[in-house]
């Protein structure tokens, strides 16, 4: 995304009223770290898919039921905001 990282774009989406601001999210990124997939998901982003993107891991993630019947992709509980600061890589 030119000109904006996925942080950037998370928190205009969070910082949106209404149902849009509980769109999930999916960080697609080639930062595949076991300490950058804690990063992701800490900011907000409800599954992590490590580039280059295995077509049939993607599908996993967006189609596949939880163990416990849940979608892993299902709209965010709304919670307090936090700051980009907080949210944004080290």
């Amino acid at each position: 995304m030119p000109g904006e990282d996925g942080y950037g774009l998370l928190v205009k989406v969070r910082g949106q009223q209404g149902e849009s601001a509980r769109l999930p999210a999916v960080a697609l990124t080639a930062y595949a770290s076991r300490d950058d997939r804690i990063r992701l998901l800490s900011a907000g982003f409800q599954a992590h898919v490590p580039k280059p993107v295995d077509p049939e891991e993607l599908v996993t993630v967006v189609a596949k039921p939880r163990p416990n019947g849940s979608s892993p992709l299902r709209p965010v509980p709304n919670r307090p905001r936090a700051s980009r600061a907080a949210q944004l890589p080290s």
